[in-house]
């Protein structure tokens, strides 16, 4: 969108991974030096690979290995494609990014949040007509984003956007999710603004702090200790299960089931997803180790 979730809190830095094995059905392992799997089953081949959403220069040239990968793949598969998607995810962003005329963001806001995100967009020397009217996800987002492009992150380098540039017209190009799906999830957290930002405040606190090192981590390909710095947010915050089941376990579910199915073609896809998706108990790796069929 750029996709519009690539930029939330912990899934904005996100980047990911955690070791695969084998299963009776699915032969799973992590490339080596790399954030990223070959899942295999009889004739058909997907390489996951986790998506840094917005990066540095320095990121490239990427690993012979992971550029080797997606020169043998049939398909491209993204969240979402960005570059041929309709509607078009930034008109779409820009329609819902704004309260109704009769709200502002003060309103859907209890006194506490609302006194805490507007100190930190007048920090960032935000004009207050620039977010008043802005829905509390729209406002995070534009905190989280001014935050990493100062820093000289930018989405045009994220690794997604990479391999869609590279594809081209001549990659076979599949989504994950829809524009529409990511833009519900976003509304429905209209019902849990309050929480939303709290927890996005808070892993602010510690994820400014580590960004560089989780590049570097994925870089190099360390993806147990960046899994570590991904999940710890949600572990110091197990009060917001409710929020993370939402933007985050409920769709690694989904995904996990594309995947599977993709398993079953004997193509082989090449599939860039945020890496916050892939690691840990509930992600996309540990999901296809327990496919059955």
């Amino acid at each position: 969108m750029k996709n519009i979730y690539k930029y939330f809190t912990g899934l904005i830095l996100i980047l990911l991974f955690t070791v695969s094995c084998s299963s009776p059905r699915n032969i799973i392992r992590q490339i080596p030096s790399t954030c990223m799997w070959k899942v295999s089953k009889d004739s058909a081949t997907v390489y996951l690979l986790g998506s840094i959403h917005m990066a540095r220069e320095n990121l490239y040239p990427l690993d012979e290995q992971i550029e080797n990968a997606f020169a043998d793949s049939d398909y491209l598969v993204v969240e979402i494609d960005t570059k041929n998607n309709q509607p078009d995810p930034m008109a779409m962003m820009a329609k819902m990014t704004f309260q109704d005329p009769a709200k502002s963001l003060k309103s859907e806001l209890s006194e506490k949040t609302y006194k805490m995100i507007k100190e930190k967009l007048d920090a960032l020397n935000m004009p207050e007509m620039v977010y008043s009217r802005l829905k509390p996800w729209a406002a995070m987002l534009l905190i989280m984003t001014t935050d990493l492009t100062g820093d000289g992150y930018q989405a045009q380098l994220g690794i997604d956007n990479y391999f869609l540039e590279k594809a081209g017209d001549d990659k076979k190009i599949l989504e994950l999710e829809t524009i529409d799906f990511q833009m519900e999830m976003l509304e429905s957290l209209d019902d849990m603004s309050d929480e939303y930002i709290e927890y996005s405040m808070k892993e602010m606190e510690t994820s400014n702090q580590s960004v560089d090192e989780m590049s570097n981590l994925w870089e190099t390909g360390n993806c147990n200790e960046l899994v570590d710095l991904i999940n710890q947010p949600a572990e110091d915050f197990p009060e917001h299960k409710t929020l993370m089941d939402k933007i985050l376990n409920d769709r690694n579910k989904k995904m996990a089931v594309k995947i599977s199915d993709y398993l079953k073609t004997g193509n082989t896809y090449f599939v860039v997803v945020g890496a916050g998706h892939l690691g840990g108990s509930g992600g996309i790796v540990e999901l296809l180790k327990k496919t059955d069929d």
